[in-house]
């Protein structure tokens, strides 16, 4: 039942407003049902009596032109919420007239920059060309004519026909294939067989041959045979055997160690520090403290270590000194 009453109520709301919707508003007037009031604006045309009852097919409806306060307030909240709007559309179409005026100011810079760039280009061109004209159009054409005149004098003709240039191109290649092969004529596959030809004689060359001599595999047995040779030069042998490189690595780095130790006997562990701490100490009977005994004795200043004897030089060295004696 209670659903049935609030869908008979919605009924009658959209039939109330949809006959007052199409009409101009000039006049406000409250429409009730039951409890419920709808204030509405209807043209002046429209009489409708101080207080009227009619009864509908959901029940009786009620017209009073008597104004409301419910509907007082609402016009003045209306009037509120337009005026605050009104200042937000200003203030919006200030800051667009603003970004508007900053954009235009940037085009006309731009435009003034890109007019500059291509009157310059223009003026270059036109130098290039020997010419005085001002325009793209003109320059362009002028470039047409004398290209299309250095391809007819290229053709040995008077005037420029459509497929020169790539006879011309034509020509010129067949030329220089002739003057490559050393032929007077040109014939098809030329160019392939003097690259073959000159590729076969380089790698023969390099194998130690005569042009035309060259047989597949010559280039890996020329490149093993030179690596080999690389090796024994190395090794000093006639022949390379597997570990020869090794064998030579090592016997030249012992030679190497006697030669910087100067001990001719067996190397011994050790020998190649003792060498070093020698040369910098400068002294050849190295004995194990040394390099520590000459670095407290530059930090003391004696030549001989007691004990204590850094203690009192740091101490010296902050306090003075007496501090040092003491």
């Amino acid at each position: 039942h209670r659903r049935q009453r609030t869908m008979v109520g919605r009924r009658e709301q959209a039939t109330i407003v949809t006959l007052f919707t199409t009409l101009s508003a000039s006049a406000a007037f409250t429409i009730g049902c039951g409890n419920l009031f709808l204030p509405v604006r209807v043209p002046n045309s429209l009489t409708v009596p101080s207080k009227q009852s009619t009864r509908g097919p959901f029940g009786s409806i009620s017209f009073s032109s008597q104004p409301r306060a419910d509907l007082r307030l609402c016009t003045a909240r209306e009037s509120e919420a337009e005026d605050m709007s009104e200042k937000k559309v200003s203030t919006k179409e200030a800051a667009r007239l603003l970004e508007d005026e900053e954009y235009i100011g940037l085009s006309l810079e731009v435009a003034k920059l890109v007019r500059q760039s291509l009157g310059d280009a223009l003026r270059d061109a036109a130098e290039a060309t020997g010419t005085t004209l001002g325009t793209a159009a003109d320059i362009s054409v002028e470039a047409d004519t004398k290209i299309k005149r250095a391809i007819a004098d290229l053709r040995g003709k008077e005037q420029y026909e459509l497929g020169d240039l790539s006879a011309a191109l034509d020509e010129i290649c067949k030329d220089e294939i002739s003057r490559i092969t050393g032929k007077d004529e040109y014939e098809l596959g030329d160019l392939s067989l003097e690259l073959n030809r000159r590729v076969l004689a380089a790698a023969a060359r390099f194998c130690g041959k005569e042009e035309g001599e060259y047989e597949p595999g010559d280039i890996t047995l020329a490149i093993d045979r030179r690596v080999k040779d690389s090796i024994n030069s190395f090794t000093g042998q006639d022949e390379y055997s597997f570990g020869d490189v090794t064998q030579e690595i090592e016997r030249r780095r012992a030679q190497w160690v006697k030669k910087y130790t100067g001990n001719e006997g067996e190397y011994q562990f050790g020998d190649i520090t003792k060498r070093t701490l020698a040369n910098y100490l400068g002294s050849d009977d190295y004995e194990f403290g040394d390099l520590t005994k000459r670095a407290v004795s530059s930090f003391t200043g004696k030549d001989e270590y007691k004990f204590g004897d850094i203690t009192r030089t740091i101490a010296g060295k902050l306090f003075g000194k007496q501090g040092g004696e003491k």
